[in-house]
């Protein structure tokens, strides 16, 4: 009679779990590949719209698109596993630990993308206030030598003799001798 018993119980567990995991599994593919589609038909739509050609006539140079509708789809993707966690009833603990991860993530990519930006500019707010290299001076620093054509908040760029732009970090010339030659008098 226990043996019975025991065996009911084991099979109504499994066929409960078994059940949620087939549908978890069912929502995760659906959902995978609804969100492609629809990530698909919002670039495809961008594109009908000439989002990027917009863009760049106010100056923004970079192609939006794409990102966008990867944005979307990878949105649909993390929707799809919520939805098949939450069939699997395990949502409130990984949900943490996905949202401290993606965080984790995203605050290290920020990081990393901005270590090399924030040193230039700050070397650029100090050069500016030195004006010690300005528009139009020729100067040379490690065998390098041009005329200053563009200064920005985080380089310099050089135009050499043999017509050659050189892009500089702002920082870099903080940290190298930079030499200004003087206009020969005519």
């Amino acid at each position: 009679m226990q043996l019975s018993q025991a065996t009911d119980f084991v099979q109504e567990v499994f066929s409960g779990f078994v059940a949620d995991l087939v549908l978890s599994v069912i929502i995760l593919l659906v959902g995978f590949i609804l969100a492609k589609i629809i990530g698909r038909s919002v670039q495809r739509i961008l594109f009908e719209l000439d989002f990027d050609k917009g863009l760049s006539r106010i100056g923004f140079g970079m192609p939006m698109e794409p990102i966008i509708g990867n944005i979307i789809t990878y949105l649909g993707y993390f929707a799809s596993v919520i939805l098949a966690l939450n069939q699997l009833k395990v949502t409130t603990a990984v949900l943490y630990s996905i949202g401290t991860l993606v965080v984790a993530v995203l605050v290290l990519s920020i990081l990393l993308a901005i270590k090399d930006y924030v040193p230039n500019f700050f070397a650029g707010l100090l050069l500016g206030s030195r004006k010690f290299v300005t528009i139009g001076d020729r100067i040379r620093l490690r065998g390098i030598e041009g005329i200053v054509e563009q200064r920005t908040m985080t380089e310099v760029i050089l135009r050499t003799s043999g017509d050659d732009l050189i892009s500089i970090p702002n920082a870099h010339l903080l940290r190298t001798e930079v030499i200004k030659i003087k206009p020969k008098k005519k």
